[in-house]
């Protein structure tokens, strides 16, 4: 999965001390795109994460972010007028989800975090409570209000939830989403909901079922929403197959033998693994 990078670590504590250097990587975003270097090698196009050292007397501000393994990743800070990177021959904007591709693995995981921490320092740019400018704290990774309002980094909670009925398993399709391949039910917990509570929940929801036996299988971080994502698997409670369908967020949801499933392999979301897994008939 996206995490999986061993034997490479990615230390996520805030490191306030430690300064750049030019073998760094350089994490710039902009409406959910990330800047990556260009390159042509052996005749073919080569994305690569730029590195500080490229900045070549660039103006703005290298906020520290996390490390993976002795190489650190910084924010580049630009106010929004100054934002035009992409117009350097070398670099371009990409997608974020197109970091789901990006080799090497451990390099890819440690942007998307970055990315995480990214949209939370522009989302809290403001106090939420009196409106004034927030500052980073210099203690601790945190933004910090002169009227005592102090916010640290945000993660939702979600739930994947593979539901079955003997040898079939429940997928599902998002409405108006680019991502048309075939997905398990999923949703963020609620105020006051335990994780249980929300599998239930957004199975009733999502399609009209109740389920039952439902079991703990493993968790992921999901930078992408900044989120963590635990996958839950549930049986069909009763014989009842008949889908209800919630059309605002699903336009499909059909229960599948393994033989009619498609394949997922080679994707990194938890989603793709639990629905491989079954299809393999392995758990």
């Amino acid at each position: 999965m996206l995490q999986d990078i061993a034997p490479h670590h990615l230390f996520n504590e805030y490191n306030k001390k430690r300064p750049f250097r030019e073998d760094d990587y350089l994490m710039a975003f902009r409406d959910g795109k990330i800047l990556l270097k260009q390159e042509i090698r052996e005749g073919r196009e080569w994305l690569s994460l730029p590195l500080c050292g490229d900045l070549a007397g660039e103006s703005g501000e290298l906020v520290y972010l996390l490390e993976l393994d002795e190489r650190a990743y910084f924010l580049w800070s630009l106010p929004q007028e100054e934002c035009l990177l992409g117009e350097k021959d070398s670099w371009v904007w990409n997608s974020i989800s197109s970091m789901r591709s990006f080799h090497p693995a451990e390099e890819a995981y440690g942007a998307v975090t970055a990315y995480h921490l990214a949209v939370w320092y522009r989302n809290n740019a403001f106090c939420g409570r009196c409106g004034l400018p927030m500052k980073r704290d210099t203690a601790e990774r945190a933004m910090r209000c002169s009227c005592g309002n102090i916010v640290y980094p945000r993660i939702s909670p979600g739930v994947i939830v593979r539901v079955t009925h003997g040898d079939k398993i429940l997928l599902t399709r998002y409405a108006g989403r680019e991502f048309t391949n075939y997905a398990l039910i999923a949703g963020f917990t609620e105020i006051g909901e335990t994780l249980e509570e929300t599998v239930h929940r957004e199975v009733m929801e999502e399609v009209g079922l109740r389920v039952k036996n439902v079991r703990y299988y493993k968790n992921q971080p999901w930078p992408f929403s900044q989120s963590l994502l635990v996958g839950f698997t549930a049986e069909l409670d009763g014989e009842d197959e008949t889908i209800t369908l919630e059309e605002e967020e699903l336009s499909t949801g059909v229960f599948m033998t393994r033989e009619e499933m498609p394949a997922r392999t080679g994707d990194i979301s938890l989603t793709a693994e639990m629905m491989e897994n079954f299809r393999l008939g392995k758990e």
